[in-house]
């Protein structure tokens, strides 16, 4: 996937160290005058709930199945903004600084807030990093499973992937880790903290158990996709993927194209994948001339903000990614898996 550029570092970063240590407050909340869930809990009623702030949408979505209401889950950043052109703002500063936690995914893919935080002084900001702990696969990964043209597929985060959320056993991962931080940073919901956990992490190897069975009977094949955006997944399942570009803003060479085409014939592909956000037009050239649709596997990259539950969010997604890959695979008709016709425009 293409990389998250830390455009941050090079807007202001004097103006944003300032402004991160200007609106500092104390841990557990902004410097504003008491609120009654304030005032309560000073009076021992109840403690105040820790404001949490997240960095990408699928930690956002994870961290709040946790937190439910014990703390307050805040996306640092407006979760219809593309992850590759994240710019920490006045407004981005003065969540993070009101905030008691930072959960973030780690592997690359957010570490340029680190430096904003430890210049402005922030030892009192918790920091979980989801990721910690789980096995990533490196930037360039293929693992023998063909991609097409001619393009070295690599993500500039660094010589690893962080979009380990799209394997659902690594997701498990991280929702533990982020249990372990909420409860080291609010002892008070541990209960709270570790009921939601078991309860989604038992979600999770649900919908694994899903997507196997779904899967099994297409390991080996190959799927086409116009950038890479299912390696965690392809993985997991045992599928194969080849790609028509290294990153998302690309076109793809005539090389590549007939490439694919080649390989959707000799796969008998019903279906190519690509994100919810991608129109580009070669591809869908290539889905004109195949008489294929065009299928959409959501990497969970960014959405727009929603009411649904976050754990329903997340299973629901996933799963419609799930038939995605298996209509594409001629397992189901185009149409179930909430496609549409081959692309005429």
């Amino acid at each position: 996937m293409a990389s998250l550029l830390p455009a941050c570092l090079g807007v202001l970063p004097g103006v944003a160290l300032l402004l991160l240590a200007g609106c500092t407050a104390p841990v557990g909340g902004p410097a504003s005058p008491p609120t009654a869930e304030t005032g309560r809990a000073e009076s021992g009623a109840m403690p105040p709930r820790p404001v949490v702030v997240t960095t990408v949408l699928p930690i956002t979505l994870l961290t709040r199945a946790v937190a439910g209401d014990c703390a307050t889950v805040e996306p640092l950043f407006p979760s219809t903004t593309d992850p590759h052109d994240l710019q920490v703002r006045p407004a981005e500063m003065a969540r993070l600084a009101r905030a008691r936690v930072l959960v973030r995914n780690g592997l690359g893919l957010d570490d340029f807030l680190l430096p904003l935080i430890d210049g402005a002084g922030r030892s009192d900001l918790r920091v979980i990093e989801a990721s910690r702990g789980v096995t990533p696969l490196p930037a360039d990964h293929d693992d023998g499973h063909g991609h097409g043209g001619d393009h070295d597929h690599s993500d500039s985060h660094g010589d690893v992937n962080p979009h380990v959320w799209l394997d659902p056993l690594r997701a498990r991962q991280q929702v533990g880790t982020i249990r372990d931080g909420l409860i080291a940073a609010d002892p008070s919901c541990r209960k709270g903290y570790d009921e939601r956990a078991e309860a989604f992490s038992r979600q999770l190897t649900a919908l694994h158990q899903t997507l196997d069975r779904q899967l099994t009977p297409y390991r080996g094949r190959t799927v086409v996709t116009f950038h890479d955006l299912l390696p965690y997944f392809a993985v997991r399942y045992g599928l194969q993927r080849a790609v028509l570009v290294s990153l998302p803003g690309e076109s793809p060479s005539i090389a590549a194209l007939e490439q694919a085409g080649r390989i959707a014939r000799r796969e008998g592909l019903r279906g190519l994948l690509a994100e919810p956000q991608q129109n580009n037009r070669a591809l869908v050239a290539l889905s004109r001339d195949l008489g294929l649709p065009i299928l959409r596997f959501d990497p969970l990259e960014r959405g727009e903000e929603s009411s649904e539950p976050s754990a329903a969010r997340y299973l629901r997604t996933m799963e419609a990614n799930g038939a995605a890959v298996a209509a594409a695979l001629g397992g189901s008709a185009a149409r179930s898996a909430g496609v549409g016709a081959p692309a005429d425009r």
